[in-house]
Parts: C-alpha cells; sequence; structure tokens
C-alpha cells in the first residue's frame, strides 16, 4: 500500500492508498496499552485491525487497520482525539514520536525515491 499525498497533515495517522470499494486503510501510532480502542468504543466505530509494528525501545507501535467508508467520519473523529488522550495519561513523547514517524515516512519522497 502507498501513502496518499494529500492526507498526511495529521501527524499521529495517515491514510494508505488502496482499491477498495468498502474500505478505507490508515495507519496510526498507539501505544502497546492501545489506548486508541477506548476512543473507538466511545465513538461506537467498528476497526479492523490488520497489522501492528514497534520497537523494543519505546512504548509506542503503528498499528495497520481499515475502517468501511461509511464509518470513515467517526473514525477520524475518534483519532482526532488521541493525541489529547495520550497527554492526559502522561504519553509526553507521544507527539515527538509521531512526527519522527511522518518524517520517516515523507524521506523518501524527499529524496526522490519512489516506488
Amino acid at each position: 500500500m502507498k501513502l496518499q499525498q494529500e492526507v498526511l497533515c495529521n501527524t499521529h495517522f495517515v491514510q494508505l492508498e488502496s482499491h477498495s470499494l468498502l474500505f478505507r486503510h490508515y495507519a496510526f501510532v498507539d501505544t502497546k496499552d492501545y489506548l486508541a480502542d477506548q476512543l473507538f468504543i466511545q465513538e461506537k466505530v467498528r476497526v479492523y485491525f490488520r497489522q501492528e509494528t514497534h520497537r523494543t525501545d519505546n512504548d509506542y507501535c503503528v498499528i495497520f487497520c481499515k475502517v468501511r467508508k461509511r464509518d470513515e467520519t467517526v473514525f477520524l473523529t475518534a483519532l482526532q482525539k488521541l493525541p489529547s488522550k495520550m497527554l492526559l495519561l502522561g504519553h509526553t513523547g507521544y507527539l515527538d514520536f509521531c512526527r519522527s514517524f511522518q518524517e520517516l515516512l515523507n524521506a523518501p519522497q524527499k529524496e526522490g525515491l519512489h516506488e
């Protein structure tokens, strides 16, 4: 899956390019305690989790998921609340990690390396 260029304005999630008629694919930064799950439950949105990846030297992971296109607005509403929840629960390095993650995603585009 490739990144969609125009959706990179948020640092804690990114919409992934897909050719699905029913679903939108996303990657977002969460903690290993899955704090975003409670937000999805509060907003009553069903999220289909695909994969996750994390490093052992920090508490954050990148979650790959998909949501139905009809539920996308509610999903994005929940994701918009995630940075505030992270800060309230003491994850002060969350936004810094998200910025470095976003820079990593943009690095091949800046260097002219395209697939």
